[in-house]
């Protein structure tokens, strides 16, 4: 069933609602922060980032959308994260994505396992999804030439 839909030619439209929906619920009992600075993020000022700026790779899958302060997220705007950037981000960011998507493994690891490279379709690591995440950055540059940030 996650073949066929991979498969199905979609416009996407940007959202992040689900994101958004879900940080509110962990902060109602948990601190979230920035993936991007560390810094704890409190309602309602935050931000959801598309790593990957969706206005070059439309992508709303669960791994690349990413919890920041609204100031940084307003900053990066639609460039793409440096290497150095994601490699010293990891922590922050695998992080979130076992704080957001633990309960949830299933639909993270369909997407990532779908959309990124080199990854198996039965893998349920997270860090080798963020491997695959690096990989994707890398390929993303080469081929569309983003502005750096």
């Amino acid at each position: 069933m996650d073949y066929l839909n991979a498969l199905k030619w979609e416009d996407p439209e940007r959202t992040t609602a689900k994101i958004r929906k879900r940080v509110s619920e962990l902060m109602a009992d948990e601190e979230v922060a920035c993936c991007w600075s560390g810094k704890k993020l409190m309602a309602p000022n935050y931000a959801i980032d598309h790593a990957f700026p969706f206005a070059r790779w439309p992508n709303n899958d669960l791994w690349n959308l990413l919890p920041t302060k609204t100031q940084i997220n307003a900053k990066k705007s639609d460039k793409l994260p440096t290497g150095l950037k994601l490699s010293s981000s990891r922590e922050l960011i695998v992080h979130w994505w076992k704080q957001g998507w633990q309960h949830d493994k299933n639909e993270f690891f369909s997407q990532a396992n779908l959309a990124l490279p080199n990854l198996r379709p039965d893998n349920t690591n997270f860090d080798d999804v963020f491997e695959a995440f690096m990989l994707q950055r890398d390929r993303i540059k080469a081929l569309q030439q983003l502005e750096d940030w």
